[in-house]
């Protein structure tokens, strides 16, 4: 996160609004709850998540995405689904689970192992969100959004 600050305060002047929406995808992964489903073989839950906020994704930006000034709605729609379906997710989910109190030494055992886990995901996800987006603003080149595409 420190160097997607630093990222933005650097090259921020065009795209900043951009990079500020594109910051909450990071936040999505926070809430993403759809391992839970997976653990619980509840695979129909993730299937019907997927397809309805897709297609209402796709609608939105048919309907609202005109011109190529529109990036930022474009942008704005991309994450904003992504966020009503992890959003989605939690209804009916927690309800299956009970809640405790855990100690605090029951935290701090688990912790250090989370964090070797969490760490590599969110620099992945880091790394998957501004790929393009760090290469287009360095070589001004479409060529590499293409490549992506085709690979």
């Amino acid at each position: 996160m420190l160097f997607y600050l630093l990222f933005i305060i650097h090259f921020g002047n065009r795209y900043k609004s951009l990079f500020i929406i594109q910051s909450l995808v990071l936040l999505n992964t926070v809430i993403n709850i759809s391992f839970l489903y997976t653990s619980l073989e509840d695979f129909n839950k993730i299937t019907q998540r997927g397809i309805l906020s897709r297609l209402l994704c796709v609608a939105l930006i048919l309907m609202l995405v005109r011109k190529p000034s529109d990036f930022i709605k474009y942008a704005l729609i991309g994450v904003m689904y992504e966020t009503l379906a992890n959003i989605w997710m939690w209804f009916g989910g927690p309800v299956r689970l009970s809640f405790r109190l855990p100690k605090f030494s029951e935290i701090k055992l688990h912790l250090v192992g989370a964090l070797k886990l969490f760490i590599p995901l969110l620099a992945i996800q880091v790394y998957v969100v501004l790929d393009k987006t760090m290469v287009g603003l360095l070589t001004d080149e479409s060529l590499f959004d293409d490549m992506i595409r085709v690979r």
